[in-house]
């Protein structure tokens, strides 16, 4: 069946660390229209889907395992040709790839962007320090003009400019003794409550050095410090996943498997 937003978000609010996404775009005055939940049981989102329509293409994730949750999602206008399909937790066994009138081709990237995990909220703090040379603090205005002189290629999406960063983002960089940029973790206020990732990055030249952890390591324990709770959101890479998992983060959803909607 198909839930009113203000019952989906009073059973999601049970658990904010697990859709804490979901309900950011139900309480934006733009977003919330675009955003259809359809569940076996209200009370309980055990199955559920989430259909978002924004305007980079609509997105159906299902989160179980129930076929029949996934035919009467798919009946939702907003499913349509080019719709993107993720099961959270796994493709359900025997899955053939149709749902009523629609048939579903895998994704042809192959690794979808959330394949890896979602995580949540830190619930065993667990401190890493920076290794022998290297220390983590927070950037100043100066630290971005010599980001910009650096090559961009390597630093992934850091922002092009300061302006970019909100009053309630914050960034931490990982940095040499001689002033080599290693790495950096960019934060945002998800909610009065959360800091959430936007993006860690460690330099491809050094990593498996224990840049990482520190980084997040700086990062949960400032939130913690500001009354906060720190939360992880999507793992892009494998070695992200394993990141969340070794510093104390709830593992929300595993490897997701993504198909697109095909007529």
């Amino acid at each position: 069946m198909k839930l009113s937003h203000a019952d989906a978000r009073r059973a999601m609010e049970r658990d904010p660390g697990r859709w804490l996404y979901v309900l950011l775009d139900l309480a934006h005055p733009v977003r919330c229209r675009g955003v259809s939940i359809w569940a076996a049981d209200p009370e309980r989102l055990d199955d559920c889907a989430v259909i978002t329509d924004f305007a980079e293409g609509t997105t159906l994730r299902i989160f179980g395992r129930s076929m029949d949750l996934l035919e009467e999602a798919a009946s939702d206008p907003a499913v349509r040709m080019g719709t993107r399909l993720c099961f959270c937790g796994g493709v359900p066994e025997g899955f053939a790839g149709h749902a009523g009138r629609h048939r579903f081709r895998p994704d042809p990237v192959g690794r979808s962007l959330d394949r890896c995990g979602l995580f949540g909220f830190q619930t065993a703090y667990r401190r890493a320090s920076p290794p022998e040379g290297w220390t983590v603090r927070v950037a100043a205005e100066a630290d971005f003009e010599e980001f910009y002189s650096l090559d961009r290629g390597v630093w992934g999406s850091f922002p092009d400019e300061i302006g970019e960063f909100g009053i309630h983002d914050r960034l931490w960089l990982a940095c040499a003794e001689d002033r080599a940029y290693g790495g950096y973790l960019w934060a945002t206020e998800a909610g009065r409550a959360y800091y959430d990732i936007v993006n860690v990055y460690v330099r491809p030249d050094l990593r498996g050095r224990g840049l990482g952890g520190a980084l997040v390591s700086r990062y949960a324990s400032s939130a913690m410090a500001a009354g906060r709770r720190a939360y992880y959101g999507y793992a892009v890479t494998g070695e992200s996943a394993a990141l969340a998992r070794s510093l104390g983060f709830r593992e929300i959803y595993g490897e997701t498997v993504s198909f697109f909607v095909q007529d």
